[in-house]
């Protein structure tokens, strides 16, 4: 079971059917790992990184990010984790919303945040490429299943509307 929760409409959606209706989640272990990620944006276009091999879900096309560690606020783990995978420092943004995915083997709990693109070159560490794609151009299919959700959501946000 999938859903997307976007806090600044609390409209759910649920296998690409948009339900309204308030929703109220819980935040404890059993709700899964809770990681972060950030939807980098520049002049209508996000990024997206390609999982490298040897790392979980290799071949996979991603918005970075990583696990929120213990006593860990979510916006200086997404940071770190952003530092330590491509080698950049970020100003994190807005918050956007969560999706609760079931792998086979685990359960996450995904916070995505909006942050501007940095200058590059990255240093890829857990990647081994990057594009720059308008999210209506975006193939859903490419991407990790807990990354999926989110395509709906930023083809209707204004920053896309360059």
């Amino acid at each position: 079971m999938n859903f997307f929760v976007s806090l600044a409409s609390r409209d759910i959606l649920w296998s690409g059917c948009k339900r309204t209706k308030e929703l109220s989640l819980k935040t404890s272990q059993q709700d899964g790992i809770h990681v972060v990620a950030a939807v980098l944006y520049h002049e209508g276009e996000v990024l997206i990184f390609r999982r490298g091999p040897g790392m979980s879900g290799a071949g996979h096309w991603e918005f970075p990010g990583g696990k929120v560690e213990a006593g860990e606020d979510p916006v200086s783990a997404l940071k770190r984790e952003i530092l330590e995978e491509i080698g950049v420092a970020i100003n994190v943004e807005e918050y956007i919303g969560e999706n609760v995915h079931q792998y086979p083997t685990k359960k996450i709990r995904l916070n995505f945040y909006w942050a501007k693109a940095p200058a590059q070159p990255f240093k890829l560490s857990e990647h081994d490429d990057f594009r720059s794609v308008k999210p209506q151009d975006l193939d859903v299919e490419i991407l990790s299943e807990a990354d999926r959700s989110i395509v709906a959501i930023l083809k209707n946000d204004p920053r896309m509307k360059v």
